[in-house]
């Protein structure tokens, strides 16, 4: 259907995005040995994905404009919150 073609497009775009990352992650653990701190890189995920659903579901209780606004701090919040939580555990 065409009106639904520019959620096709962010999907397409979003899946080559990942698929790129991953792709440069591979050749540069296999080529340059590097090796990554994959726990830190599990708890940034984990602290994205719940900010980045906090967003959405502060951001859908309003109108279009305070939704982006207000989900976008909710965000940034929840985000720096849980990134303090999961740091204050490392060091007790």
């Amino acid at each position: 259907m065409r009106a639904h073609g520019a959620v096709g497009a962010c999907i397409a775009s979003g899946a080559a995005q990942i698929t790129a990352v991953g792709i440069m992650w591979v050749v540069s653990i296999k080529l340059f040995n590097v090796r990554l701190p994959w726990l830190f890189v599990a708890k940034v995920a984990l602290i994205s994905t719940v900010a980045s659903l906090a967003a959405h579901y502060v951001a859908m209780q309003f109108a279009p404009l305070w939704g982006i606004v207000l989900g976008g701090l909710a965000s940034v919040v929840v985000f720096f919150v849980l990134f303090y939580f999961f740091l204050s555990l490392i060091h007790i």
